[in-house]
């Protein structure tokens, strides 16, 4: 018992030194109207885990607007193993998952299973925990497109998805700032 209760501790200690942690705060015309988190963490079998969690809540032109999302994403070297996603944007959900099998990555939402284009090697998501020095386009997990990636000076990044320019900051390859520019601006900053 206690050489089992010794490995159990072990692999915690393992997985709390390779882990990563970013905290952010939404802000929407200078309040704080939500928070995420974003966790990526070394599994015992070297693959790598990415969470991102956000939560966010904000009265605009006279209705009350939500915005959830859960991510959790497992990479076996630069190949996208799985995806979970869920997401939800003013009470509407969407369940997104995505596989890796047979040398192909599929799209599964509402039951309907599709090939995605082509293979997936960077998301949207890892963007919060990784500069994307050299990275020309990223998969956008919950629309199963590919976007392309604009650098537009050191440390700021572009991408234009459902019709927004998204920005991206990074200091010393942390991303810092995300800006969401659809008709306004949104920020998500690391706290």
């Amino acid at each position: 018992m206690i050489k089992h209760l010794f490995i159990i501790l072990l692999l915690l200690c393992t997985v709390n030194v390779n882990a990563q942690t970013h905290k952010y705060e939404i802000v929407l015309f200078g309040n704080s109207i939500g928070d995420g988190q974003a966790l990526t963490y070394k599994l015992a079998n070297g693959h790598i885990s990415y969470k991102l969690n956000t939560k966010a809540s904000a009265h605009v032109m006279f209705k009350e607007r939500s915005s959830q999302s859960d991510i959790d994403i497992v990479y076996n070297g630069k190949t996208l193993e799985s995806c979970k996603l869920k997401n939800e944007k003013d009470g509407d959900w969407q369940d997104i998952q995505i596989v890796y099998e047979n040398g192909f990555h599929f799209f599964i939402e509402d039951g309907k299973r599709r090939r995605v284009a082509k293979p997936i090697t960077f998301t949207t998501t890892q963007l919060f925990f990784t500069e994307p020095v050299g990275v020309k386009e990223v998969y956008v997990e919950r629309l199963n497109i590919f976007t392309p990636l604009e650098k537009k000076e050191e440390g700021l990044y572009k991408t234009v998805i459902d019709g927004g320019d998204n920005y991206y900051r990074y200091v010393n390859g942390v991303m810092i700032e995300y800006r969401v520019k659809k008709g306004v601006n949104i920020y998500i900053n690391k706290v």
